[in-house]
This record gives C-alpha cells, sequence and structure tokens, in this order.
C-alpha cells in the first residue's frame, strides 16, 4: 500500500467522549433529520429540518466523517477514521445502537437501498468492507485501489461505485458477487460521487483537476468533464437528474450544473470549505455542510438562495448520504 497522509481530517486523534453524555430528543414521527459527522468535537448533529434546529448531539468516536442514512431513516452509519469506528444510530431515539472497528482508516459509507448491507472504504488498507446491517456481521472485503473513499450504490443496488482516489480511478463492484468488475480513469484525486436517479450517469468530484468526471454507467466511460471551482469534494444531483452540484472547497462555493448541456450554469457562495451536500427528499431543497463554518446551510433548488442555517459542532464534514431519501 502506498504511503499517504491524512487528507481525510483537518486535525489530530482528539479524545473519545462517552456515549453518556449524549444529549437527545426523540425524533416525532414523520420528520426528516439531517445527520451532520462534526470532526473536530466528535460528535453528530442531529437537525430537525423542519424546525431547523439541533434535535441531538450524539457523542461518537474519534474524528467522524462519513456519514449514510438508511432510505428509510431507521439508522444512520458514522464512521471515524482515526478511533476505526463504524457506529449505528438510531433514526428515531438518536441513540447510540451499535459500534464495532472496521479495518484500519474507515471513511465513505454507504447503505444498500433495502437496507440490508452496509459498505465502508477502508482508507488505509485499500478495500471495501461489506457488512450485514443487522449485527454488524462481515460479509467480503473487496480489495480496491489506493486511498478509497468516496462510496456510491446504485439505485437497483446492483453496483456499488468506489472512489480510488490516489489511482485517480473509479472502481465498480458487483454486489451480489463482492467483486470489481471494472475500473475507469477519471480525473485527479477523486472523492465525492453520486449517481443519478435512473442509475444511467456517475458523476466524480476530482479534487485535484478541479472537475467533475460524467460517467456512463452502462458503457463504463467517461463522457465528458466539466470544470468547477476549486478542490471540489462533495456531489448532490436532483431527483430528476436535471441538476447536479459540487461543493468547491477553496473557493467557498456550490456549482450548478445543467446535466442536459453539461455545463455550469452557476457558481453560488455558501460558507467556509463546503463539503457534504444533499439534495434533499422532493428535491426542492439542497443542503451543505459548511467545514470550517460550523453550520449546515440550506439553498432553494429553483432559486438558489440561502434559506436556513442552522449551526452544528466543530468542523462539520457529513461526508455521505446525510439525509434519508436525499440524493
Amino acid at each position: 500500500m502506498a504511503t499517504r497522509g491524512r487528507c481525510w481530517t483537518a486535525g489530530g486523534p482528539l479524545a473519545l467522549l462517552a456515549l453518556s453524555l449524549c444529549t437527545a430528543s426523540t425524533g416525532s414521527a414523520g420528520a426528516t433529520f439531517a445527520f451532520v459527522t462534526n470532526q473536530g468535537d466528535n460528535t453528530v448533529s442531529v437537525i430537525d429540518l423542519a424546525a431547523m434546529t439541533v434535535a441531538a448531539t450524539i457523542p461518537v468516536g474519534t474524528s467522524p466523517a462519513g456519514v449514510a442514512v438508511s432510505s428509510d431513516g431507521a439508522r444512520a452509519y458514522v464512521t471515524s477514521p482515526e478511533s476505526r469506528d463504524l457506529h449505528v444510530l438510531d433514526g428515531a431515539t438518536f441513540q447510540v445502537l451499535a459500534h464495532r472497528q472496521v479495518g484500519e482508516g474507515p471513511l465513505g459509507v454507504a447503505v444498500s437501498p433495502d437496507g440490508e448491507r452496509v459498505y465502508v472504504a477502508d482508507w488505509y488498507q485499500d478495500a471495501v468492507y461489506v457488512l450485514e446491517t443487522r449485527g454488524l456481521k462481515d460479509v467480503a472485503r473487496i480489495p480496491v485501489g489506493d486511498s478509497p473513499s468516496g462510496l456510491a450504490v446504485s439505485p437497483s443496488g446492483d453496483r456499488l461505485y468506489v472512489s480510488e482516489r490516489d489511482d485517480d480511478s473509479i472502481a465498480v463492484i458487483d454486489t451480489a458477487q463482492n467483486r470489481v468488475l471494472a475500473r475507469i480513469q477519471v480525473g485527479r484525486r477523486p472523492f465525492g460521487l453520486q449517481v443519478d436517479g435512473a442509475g444511467k450517469r456517475l458523476y466524480v468530484a476530482n479534487v485535484a483537476s478541479n472537475n467533475l468526471s460524467v460517467v456512463d454507467v452502462d458503457g463504463l466511460r467517461v463522457t465528458a468533464t466539466i470544470p468547477v471551482g476549486s478542490t471540489p469534494y462533495g456531489v448532490a444531483v436532483t431527483p430528476d437528474g436535471t441538476r447536479a452540484f459540487v461543493t468547491n472547497q477553496h473557493a467557498n462555493t456550490v456549482s450548478v450544473i445543467d446535466t442536459a448541456s453539461q455545463t455550469v450554469v452557476m457558481e453560488r457562495e455558501v460558507g467556509e470549505f463546503p463539503e457534504g451536500i444533499v439534495v434533499g427528499p422532493g428535491g426542492k431543497a439542497i443542503y451543505v455542510a459548511n467545514w470550517f463554518g460550523n453550520e449546515m446551510v440550506v439553498l432553494d433548488t429553483a432559486s438558489l438562495e440561502i434559506i436556513g442555517q442552522v449551526p452544528t459542532g466543530e468542523s462539520p464534514r457529513a461526508f455521505g448520504v446525510f439525509i434519508a431519501g436525499g440524493t
């Protein structure tokens, strides 16, 4: 395995907070919540999207970064690369239900559409771990390329896409056989990625080449490379696939992309060092975690105006699909 720096973290190890310090209220029935990982204070902020308030603050492992919420909102999965932990949070009570160590540096995480499998990218061991969500039992360990980071599952659940950051490539995994089917060369240092709702296009943010690769998942080839802002990290797509959004960390912006013309139609300032980004259920709002701004901002998908801001913990990453039903 090649030597690499801890590019997923902003600082050194932090002390693990006791789980008994969790401050939480039970979620109301039918409510939708964002689970925002706060790398700087070892917590997850649970945000009620209707009230636009923090409903709970949950202590987890050291420097949490990755997050994935099941499609029904029942569970949230959080990775802490420095303590090697995967935590399972109850989406209604906001309690930590289980945790275990996974590999040497769990970062990207994704849940299968049926909620039966959770996939974890190990940054240091160049592997993806497949676990049963019930009991967190091991299913498979899949070797992949150098420094796997972002994960995205196809809408049908039959494919898993992995950003191989230091190989400048994407691994395509058959989830039935748990093996790599193909590799696709993209831009430099791919990190965040997302599949459109039809399962036909994969969008990949390339951190070092400041562009977005558009991949035809049937043809397994890049069909377009779209210049975006400086240091793009996260990607989100509207449910109808007409718009893609990219967080540009060093530009403090989100690039808005028309997917038909494959051009950037707007650069929207959102705050300091945006990273995690999700289009919410129904496609009417975009949620962005500002890593250096210690906040989550909300944009109206139609007007692209900021319609809400919620303070979070310190250094929110929210790397992954941090809202149930988000894209």
